[in-house]
């Protein structure tokens, strides 16, 4: 492994970067934290931004027959 990342380090080097310059470019842009844009309405403190897995409260509470709409803020 320390072999490996000498020859990156060289590889890099001969290019005019070094490693660090040319990992950070790949690390990914970080993303804004998003608002908020559905509550519970049994715990308004329980909010969730429509990204990702939905909360087990939204599951339940479409489950029984409330729309995204009536959950909104």
């Amino acid at each position: 492994m320390k072999e490996a990342l000498a020859e990156l380090e060289e590889a890099a080097r001969k290019m005019g970067y070094n490693l660090a310059e040319l990992t950070a470019i790949f690390s990914g842009k970080k993303r804004k934290p998003a608002a908020a844009k559905y509550a519970n309405p049994a715990n308004p403190s329980e909010t969730w931004t429509g990204r990702g897995r939905k909360p087990r409260w939204m599951a339940a509470a479409l489950a029984e027959g409330k729309s995204l709409d009536d959950l909104a803020i």
